[in-house]
């Protein structure tokens, strides 16, 4: 199975019981929109789309939960405002 394959099936499994973090191929697949990671990156230090949070190493990856907001507030055609830490 393709690593995009495998990151729609995880996406899929559902909303609430889904992986806690998500990497670039899963991104795509849950906002169904193909942009490139320059662009996702671009948005996230401009703070249009959630920052990444570090999990060890060098391991980057976006809040799911932060992820499903920001498509909420798109779909709802809100600007998407970060919690506060």
């Amino acid at each position: 199975m393709r690593k995009d394959e495998n990151a729609e099936r995880n996406v899929e499994a559902g909303a609430t019981c889904g992986p806690a973090f998500l990497d670039y191929e899963a991104v795509i697949a849950l906002i169904g929109v193909k942009v490139s990671k320059k662009t996702l990156l671009r948005w996230e230090k401009d703070g249009c789309f959630p920052k990444r949070v570090w999990l060890g190493g060098a391991t980057k990856a976006w809040p799911a939960s932060e992820v499903r907001k920001w498509c909420e507030a798109r779909r709802e055609g809100r600007r998407y405002v970060a919690e506060a830490p």
